[in-house]
């Protein structure tokens, strides 16, 4: 494929397994979720929602370690405040 060359099959073959995984896991809780609550467009809203917290969450928690530890920025007034 087009990224054989830049990436090992073997890294390529377990991100897919993982996003596939990911996926099921996704749909199930969904589906689980849109029953308990007996709203069924859960199904189809849930999938979406999931990963876009999951993503944000992730390159919020990224973002946070790099500025602390990589460039050494401490906590600000405006930055250190909790948001709940």
């Amino acid at each position: 494929g087009i990224f054989t060359p830049i990436v090992p099959w073997y890294l390529l073959y377990s991100w897919m397994l993982m996003f596939m995984v990911y996926s099921a896991i996704t749909i199930l809780v969904s589906m689980t979720i849109a029953k308990e609550k007996k709203r069924i467009g859960f199904i189809f809203i849930l999938p979406i929602i999931f990963p876009i917290i999951h993503i944000s969450y992730g390159w919020g928690y990224i973002k946070g370690f790099m500025l602390l530890h990589v460039f050494n920025m401490k906590p600000t007034g405006e930055n250190f405040s909790i948001s709940r």
